[in-house]
């Protein structure tokens, strides 16, 4: 069961030389800290993500979620976005000033942002 409130959690993102500090401040006022060094960010993703509520499970909202991965294991909110392009572009610029790849979690093709890379051979067998 959720609740409507006019309360939102806050992410805010440090850098001093080289550790990055993570901290999530929710409703509460509780901080939630992380720290790791910027040369362990191996990635930043891209996932979307269906709400459904309701008694009948509905869908309420589709939003991007950009994650900051650190050694390949462990993922870091950063933002979201109701706005596929925005969250898009908010991602790419992360992957810049980071210097690592941008993914976009359960995605296939040639394309750069895509998770698995499909052979040439599996487009020719498709048509």
């Amino acid at each position: 069961m959720g609740f409507k409130t006019n309360q939102y959690e806050r992410i805010i993102l440090e850098i001093k030389d080289s550790v990055v500090t993570w901290k999530n401040i929710i409703p509460s006022k509780r901080v939630i800290k992380e720290q790791f060094k910027q040369a362990e960010i191996s990635q930043i993703s891209l996932s979307p993500l269906t709400l459904k509520g309701g008694a009948f499970r509905t869908v309420q909202a589709h939003v991007w979620r950009v994650f900051i991965i650190i050694n390949d294991v462990d993922g870091y909110l950063i933002y979201e976005e109701k706005n596929a392009t925005c969250a898009i572009k908010k991602g790419r610029d992360l992957a810049q000033h980071f210097n690592v790849p941008l993914e976009i979690d359960h995605s296939e093709g040639q394309g750069e942002y895509a998770a698995v890379s499909l052979a040439f051979s599996v487009f020719l067998r498709q048509k």
